[in-house]
């Protein structure tokens, strides 16, 4: 049980309580938990709260007798005062302390006075640098969160002051710079060359010196001169394309210390050249590119280096004279295929020359083998030796066998049939028996023709008056 007796409010608004109980119980009327222990029957309890009922303190008097709480009381100065009764002998001082009262008769009155000094802390928050002297006397050089100082009040309650001190000391660093040609530090001074020994001061974070040293190393700028000879054109490091010589163009670049380096370019353009080598070869020709040319040709090119140290190509114009030098036989007679060139007619296999004889067409003057040289254009060529057989045959034989030359042929023919022949009919056929030229004659003893047969070989059939027939086998060449 729990009774409360009397109640009395301060200036402040502070509200103060007493009455007795006679069983432990909780005096915080808030979320919090502040227990009194009974001692034996009932027991006295004090208790205050702030002006917004939030619980302050509360505190009891008791022994194994009763003790009763009846009044409660604040004078203007905000001193509390509480008066009961009390049995026997017993703690008169409801906090931590000890006033012990006893009873002359059974029952005897009591009154107590309390000061409700509030917890009066006040933290001396303090950063310095190196040394603090503080409040109490004493010169603090390092860091201190435990000294305290108290100043005792007028109204009995004392104020406590509590140190939190941070000792701060100074502070060194270096400022390590890289750069080109000069420098321009915080303490104002513009440096051109490397430095380790200026200094500047300032404060950190804490309020303390923090000295700076200066570690400064200087580079260079640079300049050059980029001397270039090339062939045609040439892209410089800006980028530019040039095809004539030129001066004074500039481009900036980073040096290996990392500073601008200025390059003008002095550019040499040398060109390169080109020509036609024209020759005129008899069958075969090998070039200055080691390659040997057995036909004519105009694509051919190589490169060469000319005198300003550039390409010279080289391009080939060249003529291949052929000379023809197949020979048609029709017995003894002998017939260069070359139309347009000098002749000599020669005896095989010694290849002597036969006299006065130097024209396209030759007759054998006996057997024997014979080869005729051509010359054409400067280019002479000789022929494989042909044999020679019929020299001294009746010439009667010839009627129906006539000379076809020249055989192989390139696209003309001419028959000597030896005879007139009243009518003569004429059939070209090739090797499939197909009829590609026909044509019948009257009263011919030389046909001359231009069948335009593409190359290969063909059979000439002659069908004469008398209804004989004679085949003859004809090569057209390219």
């Amino acid at each position: 049980m729990e009774v409360g007796t009397s109640l009395s409010v301060s200036k402040s608004g502070n509200v103060y309580t007493t009455g007795y109980f006679s069983r432990d119980g909780d005096y915080d009327p808030g979320s919090g938990t502040y227990t009194l222990t009974n001692r034996g029957n009932y027991d006295v309890f004090v208790h205050a709260l702030d002006s917004t009922g939030n619980f302050k303190w509360a505190g009891s008097i008791g022994s194994s007798p009763n003790e009763l709480g009846w009044a409660a009381a604040v004078d203007p100065f905000g001193a509390i005062y509480f008066a009961g009764n009390f049995e026997g002998s017993i703690d008169l001082d409801p906090g931590p302390g000890v006033s012990t009262g006893t009873a002359v008769d059974r029952v005897e009155m009591y009154h107590i006075k309390i000061l409700d000094c509030l917890q009066d802390t006040t933290i001396d928050t303090l950063i310095a640098c190196d040394s603090l002297p503080w409040i109490n006397g004493v010169t603090y050089t390092s860091s201190n969160d435990s000294a305290i100082y108290v100043i005792s009040g007028a109204n009995g309650c004392d104020s406590v002051i509590r140190l939190q001190l941070t000792i701060a000391h100074p502070s060194f660093g270096v400022d390590s710079i890289t750069a080109c040609d000069s420098y321009t530090w915080r303490d104002g001074i513009t440096y051109t060359s490397s430095n380790n020994s200026a200094k500047d001061t300032i404060l950190n974070a804490l309020g303390c010196d923090s000295i700076i040293s200066l570690d400064l190393r200087l580079n260079s700028s640079s300049s050059g001169i980029d001397s270039v000879s090339a062939c045609d054109s040439y892209i410089w490091i800006n980028g530019g394309t040039y095809r004539s010589s030129i001066s004074g163009i500039q481009h900036t670049i980073t040096n290996v210390a990392g500073c601008d380096s200025l390059v003008s370019l002095e550019l040499e353009i040398r060109n390169s050249t080109s020509a036609i080598d024209s020759q005129l070869a008899c069958k075969w020709f090998r070039w200055i590119d080691g390659q040997d040319y057995f036909n004519s040709n105009n694509s051919a090119s190589f490169t060469l280096t000319n005198t300003a140290g550039c390409d010279s190509v080289v391009n080939l114009a060249l003529t291949i004279q052929q000379v023809d030098v197949d020979v048609a036989q029709t017995n003894e007679r002998l017939t260069a295929f070359e139309p347009a060139g000098t002749y000599q007619w020669l005896n095989c296999p010694s290849y002597s020359p036969v006299p006065g004889a130097q024209s396209q067409v030759f007759f054998a003057p006996s057997n024997g083998e014979y080869a005729v040289a051509v010359t054409k254009d400067n280019c002479t060529d000789t022929s494989d030796c042909v044999s020679v057989t019929t020299v001294g045959v009746k010439e009667q034989t010839r009627i129906h066998n006539p000379e076809i030359f020249p055989n192989p042929s390139r696209g003309y023919l001419n028959i000597d049939l030896g005879t007139f022949q009243r009518t003569l009919g004429l059939v070209i056929l090739d090797l499939e028996g197909r009829i590609v030229f026909q044509a019948d004659y009257d009263n011919e003893s030389q046909i001359e023709i231009r069948p335009e047969l593409p190359s290969g070989i063909y059979t000439i059939r002659i069908q004469y008056a008398e209804g004989k027939t004679s085949q003859h086998k004809l090569l057209i060449a390219d």
